[in-house]
């Protein structure tokens, strides 16, 4: 009975500090909340407007590619992967960047000048976290393209904006696109709308703690005819705001693009689209067990989508250490075959 004593009156004594703490609190800041409630309308109404106008101002201001890890992230690429082939540098002696080390995309293809050259594709991920595609909703991005001709994703129609032409009318800003930000962005895998990745949580966390190395550009298909050519968006407000929510689609007039791996991550599928005779696939991602998870992945959506399967007769590639490489004589490739046929008829290759 003591103890029970005892402990109510504990219960009782820590009652009553919460209250008196929280009296003590609402005291302190009696002052602040007479502010709150008790000003007039005609001094509240002015202040709202001002500070709203200064928003507006801000959020023109401020481009929301530039203000993130993407910008960072960008000009360290540039600076040592496109630095390392200017032979004519002068970088900065504080920073080490060097202007003149990015190009445009469309300075790749010169038919003058690199006929019977490999023509370069950036395979990057445009996010439909919100997509209204009923079919797309466990992907939860498309895929999405830029090459030195074209921009754009084959899943719009019309889906592709010119990276080549008139300065104006190119994709991606005033003079298009440029191979600096096409690298960047299809490398952009910490990004809080990450396709099939994506999870509310982390969405809202890394966008609060600008953990944004994707970036926004102007949507290539129809709803984007006033902001393709556009590099940024106009009013970071509510680009912002649906990266942080999820909200990202390909109906609005800007598209969130990420990493390609948060579609495809082999390129794959891109060349089978464009029917491709012979494609050399590497596999970079994290696999020591050679469970060909990217592989798979890319096989079923090439599948589905186009309707063209591709057969392996049987792949050799054993992880390190196993009992099955220690016995066996494995392999460093596949080959499979892609069936055209089945699709474009027997003349197919």
């Amino acid at each position: 009975v003591m103890a029970k004593l005892i402990e109510t009156y504990h219960v009782t004594l820590s009652y009553k500090a919460d209250l008196n703490s929280i009296s003590g609190l609402l005291g302190r800041a009696e002052p602040y909340l007479n502010v709150i409630f008790y000003t007039p309308w005609w001094l509240v109404l002015p202040l709202a407007s001002l500070l709203m106008l200064v928003a507006v101002v801000m959020a023109r201001l401020v481009n929301a590619n530039k203000f993130s890890l993407h910008g960072v992230y960008r000009d360290r690429l540039i600076r040592a992967y496109l630095g390392a082939s200017n032979s004519d540098r002068k970088p900065n002696p504080f920073t080490g960047f060097d202007e003149n080390d990015n190009i445009k995309m469309r300075e790749l293809w010169m038919p003058e000048k690199f006929h019977g050259k490999l023509m370069p594709v950036a395979n990057i991920a445009l996010n439909l976290v919100s997509g209204e595609k009923l079919g797309w909703q466990e992907r939860k991005a498309q895929s999405f393209t830029v090459t030195p001709l074209h921009c754009g994703s084959s899943a719009m129609d019309p889906g592709y904006r010119p990276a080549a032409g008139p300065d104006g009318t190119v994709y991606g800003g005033p003079k298009g696109i440029s191979l600096g930000s096409a690298i960047t962005i299809s490398g952009a895998a910490a990004s809080p709308n990450m396709g099939y990745h994506s999870s509310p949580l982390v969405t809202f966390i890394l966008t609060l703690l600008n953990v944004r190395l994707g970036a926004w550009l102007g949507n290539p298909g129809k709803a984007g005819d006033h902001t393709f050519q556009l590099g940024y968006p106009e009013s970071s407000v509510q680009p912002i705001i649906d990266e942080a929510f999820g909200l990202t689609n390909d109906t609005s007039p800007y598209v969130y693009l990420s990493d390609g791996g948060h579609f495809e991550n082999l390129g794959l599928y891109e060349m089978v689209l464009r029917r491709c005779h012979y494609i050399v696939v590497i596999d970079a991602g994290e696999d020591p067990q050679c469970s060909f998870a990217d592989l798979g992945e890319a096989v079923r959506k090439i599948r589905i989508d186009f309707g063209i399967s591709i057969e392996f007769d049987q792949i050799d590639i054993f992880p390190r250490g196993c009992d099955v490489a220690q016995s066996q004589k494995g392999r460093n490739c596949a080959i499979g075959r892609i069936c055209y046929s089945v699709l474009d008829g027997p003349n197919a290759p």
